[in-house]
C-alpha cells in the first residue's frame, strides 16, 4: 500500500496515511489532530526498485 503525506491548512500538522490507490483516487482525508478536512497532498519522493542490477 502506497504511504501518502498531506498537511493540514488550519493547524499545519503534516502527517502520513496508508491507502490504497483505489481509495486516494475517492477519498480525502482528515487531519488527525483538530479535524478539519483542508489538507493538501504534499509530493513525496518515488522510489523505483528493479530487478536489473546495475
Amino acid at each position: 500500500m502506497p504511504t501518502y503525506e498531506y498537511r493540514c491548512e488550519q493547524c499545519a500538522e503534516t502527517f502520513e496515511t496508508n491507502e490504497h490507490v483505489e481509495e486516494h483516487d475517492t477519498g480525502h482525508p482528515t487531519c488527525p489532530k483538530c479535524g478539519s478536512d483542508q489538507v493538501t497532498r504534499i509530493p513525496g519522493a518515488f522510489f523505483a526498485k528493479t530487478s536489473r542490477k546495475s
